[in-house]
């Protein structure tokens, strides 16, 4: 306790007086160990506050030792009475929940008893459930047996009066059906229906295999088979007069007399006028019976089609066999019929007549489509009907057949069956094997190979498939699959859409047919006649029939609601479409037209000047041809011949490409030229870039290789503008070709649309615009020949001690070049005379300089007069971008530009600063020679060792002083040997000049194939997308 009692000593005094109560003070003890548990810890898991100290404590509520020893007693006995508490309270606790766990064990105990009880209460009423079930079930089964035996006899009773009904039906179709003198076929439809629907819910329920159900279904076999072989022979004897058949062994022996009976009235043509009986079991031989009528026809159409779709189908494809027949003997190819004259002596039409022919519009006349082709050999018409000149036989035999059937068979057919379209199609089935016979194979045309009669059948097929098409769409009311129901104000439009072509020239248009399948223009005199009488006459034809069982058009029973009528596939190209692969004689009539045109473009000079710029007129020509033609392709096919038609128009622009590179003037000699030829040929060869085009078209010299040969041009007065116009017209015909592009893609059938690209052709007119404006710098380069290379080169410009004003040789230049720029940019559009400076500029440049290199020595004051005169030519060169420039239609520039473009001239700046700092070395004195060399060397090229000796032979300098230069710089002299080689010795600064423009017109050329390759895909993607 002494330590105890040092610190209680020790520490300060408390701030307030406690009382010192044992409770109290146990009081606060258990309050410092309840701040340290938490809210969730139960007070037996708290501990106590690790800040608690005890003997702080004590000395908090104890002043001295004394005090406590004094107080511990009643301490002691406080905290027993507390723990004693607090063991009670734990007793008391442990007692009570040991008498709750006995309580709960006897719960369950109950709750197991309730829940067996219930159980077995629950299996006595499910055991009398079932009890109750079985009685229930006892006393039901009578009721279902009843309740069964019910359903049964009421469809027994069901069934016995469908038996009564199917046989009373089966009786009377056969009163019907054997009924005479014609059977009553309206009746015998309603039967028909009535039985086949019976017989249908037999076999459903599975009574078709009952004897008596079986001979019901036999007869009705018989009947049907009869009444279908019976109205198909009334239909062959009302359109033929004879029967062309034999009776089978399935039908009624008495429908064949009744059928036989009506042939031998109709062949000897008297009529029966005497009474028959009603009705017997078979008409007997001599019984006449009457000939069917129009009316008797239509009704027996509705017995077929009660028949079912294959009786149906049946009768019309035997109908239209057998009007067909006689077109099949008549115009049917015979083998080597046209095969007695040679192939040589096909071609009787001239290439005029066959223009005649291309530019006759439709709806017009042709001398040359009208006049018999005639026999080489014998010098007679041909007059096969089955040759292709005789096309039109066909259809004019097709037209008479429509007539006929129209007198014969008119308001028979129902509407549904399309009976007139079914003939139709077999008619132009038969017509496309027939031509295609013609024209390749054992049966082939002798003509097949003459473009007129190839245009003309073409054109006469083409005609009577939109005839046909607007006679179907206006009588019939044919609904063809994606053409628009005819107006009623309008009925005489063709269905064939219009297609509206470049140029202005005109497209296929509404036509009107006479009798005789003559088409006219809707719009004239003749076809809105035509209209009038066809509508007067349509007007009394249903005036006087309103009485009539059938009212209507050709087609029985039309619906008023043409969007209820099932569309069919439509007419047009369905024979003509024969011909498509088979129009090589035509393609080759164009590319000889054509191939005409570009021979005489050879010889035209002529320029048009109604665009921005002057082109030849040659070049317009050809492409109004190309739509002409596109227009004359487009009305007779849009596929196969098309696409050929097209490559026809590739070759020929790339033979018109290389027909204007041939009006440029041709390639001077480089040997035995003058020097400053042989430095421009050097230069422009090697800094002016070729197109970069990757085909290697038209363009003549317009390929980008490396491996051409160096050529230099000389231009004569005035040539300048021939070369202009070409690259004008170049420009005009890659526009153009992109239009046409465009135009062919968009008529052409969608399975040949990706396959057209005419990039190629664009690539080689752009090469020989290329070329255009290579050959422009080589000349206006070769023309300061005389000023460069003579005038220069006189001028000893050693023994020159004052500086005067310009030297001649640079108004010599002025002479030259100012003209001759400003005549070109009257000629060509701004970005093109852009190239031209910019390419002109850096070669002038490099060849000015190599003119300078040539001088033997120059003296100080040479130095400063030649400073002064490049001054001077800088000067113009940096004018030379706006020389005559004056405001023109759709130009960039104006009056407004006054000053050259920034990169043009900071890129005659940089060239003519090599130009002048070379000057400024050469007046240089020999002792400072050196330091401004260093400072300057980065700013003459990249051979500093050839740039030097050159300074060094044009100051004069010995051969041993340059080498001492050469050492104190730690130089080698690698140019030493090429002082008498000037042009070699500035090599590198020509070639590094030619690198850099080089790679600018590569990367543009770069740039213009991957905007072409986007075009490319966006056309791409637009063709593949479906149409609206």
């Amino acid at each position: 306790m002494s330590g105890a009692g040092s610190r209680v000593a020790s520490a300060p005094p408390p701030p307030r007086a406690v009382a010192i109560d044992p409770n109290a003070l146990l009081d606060a003890i258990e309050s410092y160990t309840s701040k340290s548990s938490s809210p969730k810890q139960p007070p037996s898991t708290s501990t106590p506050d690790s800040n608690f100290d005890p003997i702080d404590f004590l000395n908090q509520h104890y002043t001295t030792e004394s005090a406590l020893l004094t107080d511990l007693p009643r301490l002691r006995k406080a905290a027993s009475h507390r723990i004693a508490t607090l063991n009670t309270s734990v007793s008391d606790a442990i007692q009570r929940q040991s008498e709750r766990g006995t309580t709960s064990l006897d719960d369950v105990t109950r709750a197991r008893t309730t829940i067996s009880n219930l159980h077995t209460r629950i299996q006595v009423i499910q055991s009398k459930a079932e009890q109750s079930e079985r009685t229930v079930r006892t006393i039901t089964g009578d009721m279902k047996r009843l309740d069964r035996a019910k359903r049964h006899l009421q469809h027994t009773i069901t069934t016995l009066k469908r038996l009564h009904m199917l046989a009373s039906a089966v009786d009377q179709l056969e009163v019907c059906a054997t009924l005479r003198p014609i059977p009553r076929f309206s009746e015998a439809a309603h039967l028909i229906d009535a039985t086949m629907q019976l017989l249908g819910k037999f076999e459903e329920e599975g009574f078709s295999g009952i004897s008596q159900i079986k001979d019901l279904k036999e007869r009705v076999g018989g009947m049907r088979s009869g009444l279908y072989e019976f109205i198909l022979q009334a239909f062959r004897v009302r359109s033929t007069g004879q029967d062309s058949a034999t009776p089978g062994g399935g039908v009624r022996s008495g429908l064949y007399e009744f059928i036989l009976q009506a042939f031998r009235v109709r062949s000897t043509g008297q009529d029966s006028a005497t009474p028959t009986p009603a009705v017997t079991d078979a008409p007997s031989a001599t019984t006449t019976p009457q000939l069917l009528s129009k009316e008797s026809l239509s009704d027996g159409c509705q017995v077929v089609d009660a028949l079912g779709l294959e009786f149906t189908h049946r009768l019309i494809d035997a109908f239209c066999t057998e009007q067909l027949s006689p077109y099949t003997k008549l115009f049917a190819p015979k083998k080597n019929v046209r095969q007695t004259a040679s192939a040589g002596t096909s071609k009787t039409s001239t290439s005029s007549d066959v223009m005649k022919f291309l530019k006759t519009p439709i709806g017009g006349s042709s001398n040359v489509s009208e006049r018999p082709t005639t026999n080489t050999k014998s010098g007679k018409p041909n007059e096969d009907p089955a040759c292709l000149d005789q096309i039109e036989r066909r259809f004019a035999w097709f037209r008479r057949l429509l007539r006929s059937i129209d007198e014969s068979f008119g308001n028979v057919f129902p509407h549904a069956w399309q009976v007139h379209y079914t003939l139709t199609t077999s008619f132009f089935e038969g017509t496309r094997a027939h031509t295609l016979a013609l024209l390749h194979g054992s049966c082939k045309d002798r003509d097949a190979a003459n473009a007129t009669i190839l245009l003309k059948a073409l054109q006469k097929t083409m005609l009577f498939e939109r005839e046909m098409t607007a006679w179907l769409q206006r009588e019939c009311q044919t609904a063809f699959a994606g053409a628009s129901p005819p107006d009623k104000g309008s009925e005489n439009k063709s269905s064939a859409k219009k297609s509206s072509v470049a140029g202005g020239k005109e497209s296929e248009q509404n036509l009107e047919f006479d009798e005789d399948g003559n088409a006219v223009k809707a719009d004239s005199a003749q076809g809105i006649k035509i209209k009038y009488l066809r509508n007067s006459k349509k007007k009394d034809g249903d005036g006087g029939a309103k009485s009539k069982k059938n009212v209507g058009t050709t087609a029985a029973a039309a619906p008023s609601d043409s969007s209820s009528v099932m569309q069919v596939p439509p007419l047009l190209g369905m024979a003509s479409s024969a011909f498509d692969n088979y129009m090589s004689p035509y393609i080759s009539l164009e590319r000889e037209n054509m191939d005409e045109q570009i021979s005489n473009a050879s010889l035209d000079a002529n320029v048009s000047q109604r665009g921005e710029f002057p082109v030849f007129t040659s070049s317009t020509t050809l492409f109004v041809y190309m739509k002409n033609s596109i227009t004359r392709c487009t009305l007779l096919t849009r596929g196969k011949a098309f696409f050929l038609l097209h490559i026809a128009f590739r070759e020929s622009l790339r033979k018109y490409a290389t027909l204007l590179s041939k009006k440029f003037p041709s390639p001077i000699s480089t040997a035995g030229s003058s020097i400053i030829s042989s430095a421009v040929t050097q230069t422009t060869n090697a800094v002016v870039p070729s197109g970069g085009g990757s085909s290697g078209g038209a363009g003549g010299g317009g390929s980008g290789s490396n491996q051409s040969p160096a050529h230099s041009y000389r231009i004569p007065s005035g040539e300048e503008k021939t070369i202009c116009h070409v690259i004008d017209t170049c420009e005009y015909c890659v526009d153009t070709v992109e239009a046409l592009e465009e135009l062919i893609r968009e008529k052409m059938s969608s399975e040949y649309q990706s396959k057209v690209d005419m990039s190629g052709e664009q690539d080689a007119f752009q090469n020989v615009t290329a070329k255009g404006l290579k050959i422009l710098v080589s000349g206006l380069l070769n023309r300061c020949d005389t000023a460069l290379g003579k005038e220069l080169a006189s001028i000893n410009w050693l023994t020159i001690d004052v500086v005067g004003e310009e030297s001649g040789y640079v108004r010599s230049l002025h002479t030259v070049i100012q003209p001759f720029a400003a005549s070109v940019r009257k000629l060509l559009p701004s970005v093109y005379f852009k190239s031209f400076c910019d390419k002109f500029a850096r070669n002038f440049a490099a060849l000015y300089q190599q003119s300078i290199v040539r001088q033997k020595r120059i003296s100080e004051a040479g130095t400063q007069q030649l400073l002064l005169d490049v001054y001077n030519v800088k000067t113009l060169l940096l004018k030379l971008p706006i020389t005559g420039n004056r405001s023109k239609k759709g130009d960039d520039d104006g009056d407004a530009t006054t000053t050259a473009p920034a990169m043009y001239v900071r890129m005659v700046q940089k060239d003519f600063s090599r130009i002048e700092i070379m000057l400024k070395l050469v007046g240089t004195p020999q002792d400072m020679l050196m330091d401004v060399f260093k400072v300057n060397k980065a700013s003459l090229g990249v051979s500093h060792t050839e740039d030097l000796q050159i300074v060094m032979t044009l100051k004069g300098m010995k051969r041993s002083d340059q080498q001492a230069m050469f050492d104190r710089l730690g130089l080698e002299a690698q140019a030493l040997n090429s002082t008498n080689n000037p042009t070699a010795a500035i090599s590198s600064t020509i070639l590094m000049a030619s690198q850099s423009t080089s790679d600018v017109a590569a990367k543009m050329n770069s740039d213009l194939s991957q905007m072409r390759q986007k075009m490319d895909q966006f056309r791409m993607t637009l063709s593949s997308k479906p149409s609206g």
